[in-house]
């Protein structure tokens, strides 16, 4: 998939938190471009590789219960040869959490010293994790939660950033075993790329999912696999 220009998703990963994706698809140059990009976008940032131990075939998800979204999930599919290989089940134990992410190496950035996010690059598909801990109680203190995240989105979608590339088309609370998220379906206004991110609480951390894949299975996949621990 050749796009005729550049999509600037570096600019979106300084607006809230939202979307945190230095990821654009295209031609193996300009992913080369976003590497490089992602490791310098901030100067105080920590970058490495890790490698899940956890490896084998394609899992069965068990159904998820989010509140508006009960169902039973496929099984994941691979990226590149759908069906042909698992995915890893990358486990956090600082961030507490873990997801199904494809068989490629994790890239872990360290935001602060209570935040990391973790992504995955395969062709045409971008994963993104990343959590945020409220140790102190100084950022997120006794505020409701589900007003908390519904001012985020309103607040990063009157950013003439984001709303000059990305469209909302859909947004829907839901609750994961009686934690607070919110969801929401993204389309750029001028190339064929979606995105789904959600946002939830699980105690003193705000967890950040993000995915661009053109495999609904994928994208499933991915986001009713994360489990807080």
């Amino acid at each position: 998939m050749n796009f005729k220009r550049r999509i600037e998703w570096r600019k979106l990963l300084a607006v809230a938190g939202w979307i945190g994706l230095g990821y654009f698809i295209g031609r193996p140059d300009q992913l080369e471009r976003l590497a490089r990009g992602l490791e310098n976008y901030s100067a105080a940032t920590n970058t490495r590789y890790l490698v899940p131990t956890k490896i084998g075939t394609a899992p069965n998800l068990v159904q998820t219960h989010v509140r508006g979204y009960e169902q039973q999930q496929p099984a994941a599919v691979n990226s590149s040869t759908p069906g042909q290989h698992g995915w890893n089940d990358f486990f956090h134990p600082e961030g507490r959490f873990s997801i199904f992410v494809p068989p490629t190496q994790v890239k872990e950035v360290t935001n602060s010293k209570n935040s990391k996010t973790f992504s995955v690059e395969t062709g045409s598909e971008f994963y993104m994790v990343r959590y945020d801990a409220d140790t102190d109680g100084s950022r997120f203190g006794n505020q409701n939660r589900e007003q908390f995240l519904q001012a985020e989105a309103s607040k990063s979608w009157t950013d003439e950033t984001i709303s000059k590339e990305f469209a909302l088309v859909a947004q829907r609370s839901f609750a994961l075993n009686g934690n607070p998220g919110i969801e929401l379906h993204l389309q750029h206004r001028t190339q064929p790329v979606k995105m789904i991110v959600r946002k939830m609480f699980v105690g003193n951390r705000l967890y950040a999912m993000a995915v661009s894949s053109p495999y609904q299975e994928n994208t499933q996949t991915f986001l009713n696999s994360f489990r807080p621990h």
